[in-house]
């Protein structure tokens, strides 16, 4: 019996040793897991990504060299313009006008040696100052939707100054050009100016005038074979989880949903509606915000697949709206949508609702090539029909009118006049004035 008490001893301090040792092991155990490099999620692209100058531009470029008003709506004059244009070093710019009215604005266009690029919709200044080299200074309520180039003392100073117009605002902002950026600019107006056609002031009582071309001209008529974004593109594009998204199908509308956002395709005339209601939000948002937070969208995913251009904005509904052109002109239609509609909401797209076909992907099938009458024939021809008011348009303008045909993959374009007024556009043609009530999209 002597021996059990050293035994305990013995025992319990084993004991202790080997707890202290298992502790120590647990500490400073390492697993030895393999190496595991870390998954690169690509973005998923249905086009390519577009810079802004390439969606925010003018529509119509005008001049007064040597007394005489031409004027173009070419894709490539008026891509040379601006190309040289991003190249000038501005001076600051100055608030000038707080006022600006009709008929001051119309008198800065006719003066002799000026150049203006017309815009559809008033345009963010802070967003020209990503493309030109302003002076400092903040710019985000301030906006224009006119650009006037002028150089009535360019002989003599070499000097131009640049105004930037908001016929909305009634406002006028100044800047001018630094002379050793004038040169290479000058030669490209020069030179593209030779290749304008003559146009007319259509003025009209303390309103702006509008601007019409003097001859006629030959059109292609365009048939188009499209080609459709997949519905598994899109919905890989727009759910954050593809693999949950249910669908279902009712006639010819595809509906997918996450339970959290809902995505439907027309079938019939390939036009997408995407919804995220979490997103809605009437949290204020400035304009530059606005339309640069909605081209980074859109291009994150390639989105602009055509020529679309931004021709609309409403800030307070947080909405943006660019129109597809061909060959340089807009397109419209009364089958199917030729636009690309969003609202932004929370942080996040709310709303977006566009086309999900592609005509520059397609194949010119057939062409053949008509005469368009002159504007100035279109004038005529409106002051004498009592349905249409010379002092309720907006803007009269040459475009392509998009026709889908019996086979939901062929697209017909036909040229045509259009008629702006109020937010609805009229197909206008010799024999009748056509259109919908609602306007074409």
């Amino acid at each position: 019996m002597r021996y059990v008490e050293p035994m305990k001893s013995f025992l319990l301090a084993l004991l202790v040793i080997l707890s202290l040792v298992l502790t120590f092991m647990i500490w400073n155990y390492k697993p030895n897991y393999p190496f595991t490099e870390k998954t690169q999620i690509e973005n998923v692209m249905i086009g390519e990504k577009k810079q802004k100058h390439d969606i925010i531009k003018p529509y119509r470029v005008l001049s007064t060299q040597q007394a005489q008003l031409t004027g173009t709506t070419s894709a490539a004059a008026i891509a040379a313009v601006m190309k040289e244009f991003k190249h000038l070093k501005l001076s600051t710019l100055q608030l000038e006008q707080t006022n600006l009215s009709p008929a001051t604005l119309n008198e800065m266009i006719r003066t002799k040696d000026r150049m203006t690029l017309f815009f559809p919709a008033t345009v963010p200044l802070d967003i020209y100052r990503e493309m030109l080299s302003f002076g400092e200074n903040e710019l985000f309520q301030a906006g224009f939707d006119r650009i006037i180039i002028d150089w009535p003392e360019w002989s003599v100073l070499r000097q131009a100054n640049i105004y930037f117009i908001s016929t909305k605002m009634n406002t006028v902002y100044r800047t001018s050009v630094e002379p050793n950026t004038l040169h290479a600019f000058k030669e490209v107006l020069t030179e593209q100016v030779e290749n304008f056609s003559p146009y007319q002031e259509i003025e009209r009582e303390n309103m702006l005038s509008l601007y019409v071309t003097m001859t006629d001209m030959e059109a292609i008529h365009f048939t188009y074979y499209i080609e459709e974004i997949s519905s598994e593109l899109l919905k890989n594009v727009l759910f954050e989880e593809p693999n949950i998204v249910q669908k279902t199908v009712e006639g010819n509308q595809e509906k997918y949903t996450d339970s959290m956002s809902l995505l439907n395709l027309n079938t019939t005339t390939k036009n997408m509606n995407y919804v995220y209601p979490a997103a809605e939000s009437s949290i204020a948002i400035n304009a530059y915000t606005l339309l640069t937070d909605t081209i980074d969208y859109i291009n994150e995913h390639g989105g602009f697949t055509a020529d679309y251009r931004f021709s609309k904005m409403d800030v307070d509904n947080h909405s943006t709206q660019f129109q597809m052109y061909l060959q340089g002109y807009p397109v419209y239609s009364l089958d199917t949508l030729t636009k690309i509609t969003t609202i932004w909401g929370d942080n996040r797209i709310f709303r977006y609702h566009r086309p999900y076909y592609m005509l520059d992907r397609g194949i010119t099938a057939e062409k053949n090539i008509s005469k368009l009458v002159a504007g100035t024939e279109v004038i005529e021809y409106i002051n004498e029909y009592s349905e249409l008011q010379l002092n309720n348009i907006d803007d009269i303008v040459i475009g392509y009118y998009l026709v889908q045909s019996d086979n939901s993959r062929l697209f017909i374009l036909e040229p045509s006049w259009f008629v702006l007024s109020g937010n609805n556009w009229t197909r206008l043609t010799l024999d009748r004035v056509g259109g919908s009530a609602n306007g074409l999209e």
